[in-house]
């Protein structure tokens, strides 16, 4: 899938260059060609994208038929977004004038908003909104491992109690190994 998304990176950041030909640069005929651009410029463009990654959770539709994780229904990426903003009839329900309050108290405004990624059956607040990631957009649907803590279900063992060193370059350097934690440098004794 990476290597879909980083030629899709290098599509993205293609360069137009155009030729003017004419007497004397009247630009009478314009040619235009894509190239590509630096390496460097691709790079910086999946590092932003990477960084601004979005979790996304699989979406089956509102019905209790579509809601069957069993049935073979095209499924649908929303955003994990728990700060969604009401539509404007859920807005006015707290501003505008009576009627408008009756028309947005229709709406579904309970219910956690993903409070567990596994169960279909949950009610999306402001139940018309369901949120699609742009095409440009990178998106996970789970959260990556933190090896700095101990999980024996992935079988991490953690980074806690491990040796490091300080002056090394490499993976066992203690700024990365100890995961912010601090680390303690034991001092030998002078007797």
């Amino acid at each position: 899938m990476w290597d879909v998304f980083s030629m899709q990176a290098v599509k993205f950041t293609l360069l137009t260059e155009c030729k003017c030909h004419g007497v004397s640069g009247s630009c009478s005929l314009k040619t235009c060609w894509k190239r590509l651009p630096p390496f460097s410029h691709v790079g910086d463009y999946l590092v932003e994208r990477y960084r601004r990654a979005k979790r996304t959770l699989p979406y089956y539709g509102r019905s209790r038929a579509a809601l069957d994780p069993n049935r073979r229904r095209p499924v649908h990426l929303k955003l994990h977004e728990k700060h969604l903003r009401p539509p404007t009839a859920a807005r006015a329900a707290t501003t505008g004038s009576p009627s408008s309050r009756r028309r947005a108290s229709s709406k579904t405004t309970s219910g956690a908003l993903f409070d567990d990624p596994t169960d279909y059956s949950y009610e999306l607040p402001w139940a018309d909104i369901v949120v699609q990631p742009k095409p440009r957009d990178l998106v996970f649907l789970e959260d990556s491992p933190n090896y700095c803590v101990r999980d024996a279900e992935r079988g991490s063992a953690g980074t806690a109690g491990r040796l490091c060193n300080v002056t090394s370059p490499g993976p066992d350097n203690c700024r990365f190994l100890c995961c912010g934690r601090g680390y303690e440098t034991p001092v030998p004794n002078q007797d």
